[in-house]
């Protein structure tokens, strides 16, 4: 079978990738998008994006705009909701909170995330959340793209924190305290934490896990270890 053949279920899992990925209110290319499924591990050449991509706009909410070569993606807004003034500040302070986590470059995708909701009626932010930097470097941004993936779909990772590579361990979730992100991920039956900065390289599986009852509910960092003994190992792109 040639390398970029899929099962229906692979196909399937493409589309709705490339749907999560399509923006409300501005536009993505076909080659964006190629580029972000590979910074997660879906490597597919650009025709097969291309054809999916067809598929999302076939059945999907997705507009595509074919005035200009590259072809711009992007979600129809349709209707937003509109928003009581308690409601309204929580967003401001829920956006707020997360541009001021995360890089500048990634202000786009949080801004996308909540177009939906409609500010018409105070479009300017009453909420300024100003850390003293971001809770995530800008260079570990693919790897926390990886993160997503491998957290939303639960997918067993590789982890390599310098001279170690963990292999097949489950990642549970994201802990933010003490200015910053902690991954908690599970190994042996045993869970650990380690701050997302300091973590070299993600590689996530094709293998799923099933997700621990409570996995996240009375986790203490404290209590937890960062990485477990293990002898050194080299490290491989390959899960």
């Amino acid at each position: 079978m040639a390398p970029n053949k899929t099962t229906s279920i692979d196909q399937l899992l493409i589309v709705l990738e490339l749907y999560h990925r399509i923006p409300f209110g501005r536009k993505v290319t076909a080659g964006q998008l190629h580029q972000q499924l590979a910074e997660v591990g879906i490597h597919r050449d650009i025709r097969t994006v291309q054809r999916n991509l067809e598929l999302v706009v076939k059945f999907l909410d997705v507009e595509k705009d074919t005035r200009d070569k590259p072809y711009g993606y992007s979600k129809r807004l349709g209707t937003r909701l509109t928003l009581g003034p308690r409601e309204a500040i929580l967003l401001e302070t829920a956006l707020s909170g997360l541009k001021a986590a995360f890089p500048t470059a990634y202000h786009p995708v949080i801004e996308g995330a909540f177009a939906p909701f409609s500010r018409r009626n105070s479009p300017t932010a009453k909420v300024d959340i100003r850390p003293c930097r971001p809770l995530i470097e800008e260079s570990k941004m693919a790897l926390f793209e990886r993160l997503c993936f491998a957290l939303h779909y639960q997918r067993e990772i590789k982890l390599q924190l310098s001279p170690h590579t963990l292999p097949y361990c489950w990642p549970l979730g994201l802990r933010c305290e003490q200015e910053q992100f902690y991954l908690i991920y599970e190994y042996q039956h045993t869970r650990y934490a380690i701050p997302l900065n300091d973590i070299e390289e993600v590689s996530v599986s094709t293998f799923e896990f099933t997700y621990p009852s409570h996995a996240m509910s009375d986790i203490h960092l404290d209590s937890l270890a960062p990485f477990p003994s293990l002898p050194a190992l080299s490290y491989s792109s390959g899960i």
